[in-house]
């Protein structure tokens, strides 16, 4: 079997029962980094996030996208700490944080991590099947 790799995807020749070589174009494997990963990723932060500005006492109202771009911020930030991210929050959007707030962030990792693993199993069954012959 021989690979070549794309931006992409992967393309992989198999030989067919006839001896020619068929391409199989395989995606790209999807990491941390991956956009459905930091999307799926920020869909769920949201939710946690928009449950602690509703209970926060402040009386400023924060539509779905405002939160939605906020989750994806974190998600997107290189550090999952709790404490990094309620100061990233507090640098780029001038969102002061408190213990609480410092507390939902720390469970970005896991939350990245799910999605990662999501992904990847939605990749593998995805995998088009290649049967050795023996």
């Amino acid at each position: 079997m021989k690979t070549t790799e794309t931006t992409e995807t992967t393309e992989t020749t198999e030989t067919t029962e006839l001896g020619f070589n068929t391409p199989i174009a395989v995606p790209k494997r999807p990491d941390r980094r991956s956009k459905e990963v930091l999307v799926e990723a920020a869909k769920a932060l949201a939710k946690d996030l928009k449950d602690y500005f509703k209970n926060d006492n402040d009386d400023s109202y924060m539509d779905e996208d405002e939160v939605y771009n906020i989750a994806y911020a974190c998600v997107d930030h290189y550090d999952y700490d709790g404490y990094k991210l309620v100061k990233l929050l507090d640098d780029r959007y001038s969102i002061e944080g408190d213990s609480d707030l410092v507390d939902v962030l720390d469970g970005t990792w896991y939350i990245v991590n799910k999605a990662e693993a999501k992904a990847i199993e939605k990749w593998v069954k995805a995998m088009p099947s290649v049967k050795e012959k023996v």
